[in-house]
């Protein structure tokens, strides 16, 4: 079954149609995330997508998605705080480095690992925003303020499971970062809820395609494994599967990101890259062989 709206690309998973919260699009994942970045801009901007401008004059407000909770309704007055208190410190770093020729250096931060489970190693992990197709957003925003999310590349593969080193400049102050990355702890939290809320097939989707990956496939590459095990931490993180802990994952995925940092692959031939990946293919087939959906993960589909 071609996509939807682009009808070239397999259509992958399923968008609400914005005209009739009944109605589903079958689309392919490209065009489902350009999908909801429009409609996201188009809600901040007060437009409804879909409706003619009577609609969307006599809509009752029935179909709206649930209240954000207090932390995300600061968001914005939190990032337009930190955009006036920084653009000082930002404009005299950036005048330093451009006399000196030099990048402003960008001090790495340890998140408390107690913070909430969107971390991991005192790392952010964003994969209910990417779901969700806000993650760009977010990213814009933290360059915009003179800091970074750094993910890390490996076999090639950029920002592997949406986990990032949360990076800031010498010129902001602690309160300033501390605020920043609540507040991206905030969003992604909202998004998880909305995962579990407003787009539960989404959710569902994600967890069931790596499941179906990690039970059948024959060579697996540290980077598709990382990339893999993101949306099943978050769906055992919700409660939502057996057979594995989110804990498990945790280490798993720690695991994974310190052999990547030291993997030089220029020293091995490439059949004993694809040994090395055949045999982490038969770890991944046993290890998830029973994890499943639970009825909690089931019930959510309906």
């Amino acid at each position: 079954m071609k996509c939807e709206i682009c009808h070239e690309n397999p259509a992958q998973t399923v968008l609400e149609s914005s005209g009739n919260a009944d109605d589903e699009l079958y689309v392919c994942h490209e065009c489902a995330k350009k999908e909801r970045a429009k409609r996201n801009e188009a809600e901040r901007a007060g437009v409804v997508l879909g409706d003619n401008a009577d609609n969307a004059d006599n809509d009752s407000g029935e179909g709206e998605g649930p209240e954000p909770p207090q932390a995300v309704l600061d968001l914005m007055d939190a990032l337009t705080g930190i955009v006036t208190g920084m653009s000082r410190a930002i404009k005299a770093r950036n005048v330093a480095a451009s006399d000196s020729g030099k990048k402003p250096e960008m001090k790495p931060l340890r998140i408390p690992k107690s913070t909430s489970t969107c971390v991991l190693e005192h790392r952010l992990h964003l994969e209910g925003l990417y779901l969700i197709g806000e993650l760009e957003g977010a990213l814009r925003a933290v360059r915009a303020m003179g800091c970074e999310l750094h993910g890390f590349d490996c076999n090639g593969m950029d920002n592997p499971g949406h986990v990032f080193e949360f990076r800031y400049g010498g010129g902001i102050g602690p309160e300033t970062v501390d605020r920043l990355v609540k507040a991206l702890v905030a969003q992604e939290t909202f998004a998880r809820q909305r995962l579990c809320g407003e787009m539960p097939r989404i959710l569902i989707d994600a967890t069931c395609r790596a499941l179906a990956i990690l039970k059948n496939c024959r060579l697996l590459s540290p980077a598709e494994y990382y990339d893999l095990l993101s949306p099943l931490r978050l769906a055992a993180s919700n409660g939502i599967i057996k057979g594995i802990s989110s804990d498990t994952i945790d280490e798993m995925m720690i695991l994974l990101q310190k052999s990547a940092d030291g993997r030089d692959e220029s020293m091995r031939t490439q059949r004993e890259i694809d040994q090395m990946d055949a045999d982490r293919a038969d770890e991944a087939n046993d290890l998830f062989a029973k994890v499943a959906l639970n009825k909690a993960g089931r019930d959510l589909m309906y």
